[in-house]
């Protein structure tokens, strides 16, 4: 709150001074009426109407009383610290747990063996060196491998296993959380409970559940069937039929937001975007320069290219090699076609479904791809930054 100057503070105290008076008026005046009406002349009626009439003016000036002392004596004065570079780690999970990791393990110089660890709770953590872990092992503390580990096909890992090197998962194996600072490969019909985290990069097989994260410093590659809640990648990825690169070429556009040149020009929202109360059809190899606000359904034919951000009430369908350079808002279902390409963010309240050879973001321009109810992935997908689905995530 910015210090009020001295007029303003001024003029305050002259409405406080008013409202008393005001007060102090009606007291009196009730004091009069009730001395002047027949049978009221006694001191309990002229007492009774003051105090009456003296706690209805307490009660209207109550309410800004609060307002009034920040003004004479300010406690607000300078706006709160609030950083507006902040975004969330989407890999904060796996960074965490290795600063702590670290730290600990300084102490061993090397050494294995159990080593106790305060993490979320007080945990012993087994040390060793590169570790094969068998399908009849049993499992019961935190494990630290400083190399490489291999689990063997049907092996079970019930707590937290974080690997220095890389990790190979066996076929059907389930795992509750894992770390590596390497790469980790996962086979067919694996299974994570919570997290996993990789610097080097994650694949899977067929039929994989990869929990409620997989984060990766490196590329993810998702095989067919994989289920998913959250993941993150350089970039995520499906296997099959070969993405199509960064999708459709860009276009020339000196102005890729379509916003006016003169602001000062602007007269009502139809001076900023193009208002459509229906549904919006953009013919094969057309192209929209400005925003757009869409209250039906969106569809962008073959070759399309929309070049600033949508707002789309409905459904929205792209064919197949439409382009969209801008943010993509959904109340709707999306579905984008065949070597269709988002270059910035794609968000809806409903389902995304991205065809195969779909784009999403560039490598030095990671963007979010977030559906409320669920997003299916097809072959050959390309998402370089974030997905996010609080329903169910498929590769189909």
């Amino acid at each position: 709150m910015r210090r009020p100057d001295a007029r303003t503070r001024t003029v305050l105290a002259a409405l406080c001074c008013a409202v008393v008076a005001a007060g102090l008026a009606g007291v009196a005046l009730a004091g009069g009426i009730g001395a002047s009406e027949p049978g009221g002349s006694g001191a309990g009626v002229l007492l009774t109407r003051t105090v009456l009439l003296g706690v209805f003016v307490l009660l209207l000036f109550l309410p800004f009383l609060p307002s009034v002392a920040e003004v004479f004596h300010p406690q607000d004065e300078y706006p709160l610290p609030v950083n507006l570079d902040y975004s969330k780690d989407p890999r904060y999970l796996g960074r965490s747990a290795w600063r702590i990791l670290d730290r600990a393990l300084e102490k061993t110089n090397g050494e294995n063996g159990s080593l106790s660890v305060r993490m979320s709770k007080d945990e012993i953590v087994e040390v060793s060196g590169d570790r094969t872990i068998h399908k009849d092992d049993e499992i019961d503390g935190v494990m630290f491998v400083d190399g490489n580990v291999e689990l063997e096909p049907e092996a079970a890992c019930a707590r937290d296993l974080y690997v220095t090197g890389d990790a190979s998962i066996g076929r059907a194996s389930s795992l509750r959380t894992l770390a590596s600072k390497g790469r980790v490969r996962l086979e067919a019909e694996c299974r994570v409970s919570r997290w996993i985290d990789a610097e080097g990069g994650i694949e899977t097989g067929e039929e994989c559940a990869l929990g409620a994260s997989a984060a990766s410093g490196g590329a993810i590659r998702l095989g067919t069937g994989t289920e998913f809640r959250r993941l993150y990648g350089h970039p995520v990825g499906t296997g099959g039929t070969a993405a199509r690169g960064a999708g459709p070429p860009l276009p020339d556009s000196p102005d890729p937001a379509g916003r006016p040149g003169d602001e000062t020009e602007i007269r009502t929202i139809k001076d900023t975007l193009d208002l459509h109360e229906n549904d919006l059809e953009l013919a094969p190899g057309r192209r929209q320069e400005r925003p757009v606000l869409v209250k039906g359904d969106l569809k962008l034919g073959r070759g399309a290219i929309l070049t600033g951000p949508a707002r789309v009430y409905g459904r929205t369908l792209l064919e197949p090699g439409a382009l969209v350079l801008g943010d993509l808002f959904c109340e709707g279902p999306v579905e984008v076609g065949e070597g269709a390409a988002v270059r910035g963010n794609l968000f809806s309240q409903d389902t995304i479904e991205l065809g195969p050879g779909v784009s999403v973001g560039e490598p030095d321009a990671p963007k979010s791809v977030v559906a409320k109810k669920a997003i299916r992935l097809a072959a050959g997908v390309r998402v370089h930054g974030y997905l996010l689905t609080e329903g169910e995530g498929k590769v189909v």
